[in-house]
């Protein structure tokens, strides 16, 4: 067992796999994932921070799923 602290909502939980964030939080990213691809379809070319304005997403949100390469933003 690898029980740690959900980094966004402070839960414990039994950290397994690649997740680094609760059952809760994961299914909650997953939804802001959907969100996100569907606004980035509509604008390829969208910044990070003109898709959290666009979704709603809060930044940091966005940055983890970036991270974890569930969505990509252009760099320039």
């Amino acid at each position: 067992m690898n029980i740690q602290n959900c980094p966004l909502c402070g839960k414990i939980f039994d950290q397994r796999g690649f997740s680094r964030v609760c059952p809760s939080c994961t299914e909650a990213l997953r939804e802001d994932m959907k969100t996100v691809q569907a606004y980035m379809d509509a604008n390829p070319s969208a910044k990070i921070g003109e898709a959290a304005q666009g979704t709603g997403v809060d930044l940091g949100r966005l940055k983890i799923l970036a991270r974890q390469g569930w969505v990509s933003f252009p760099r320039n």
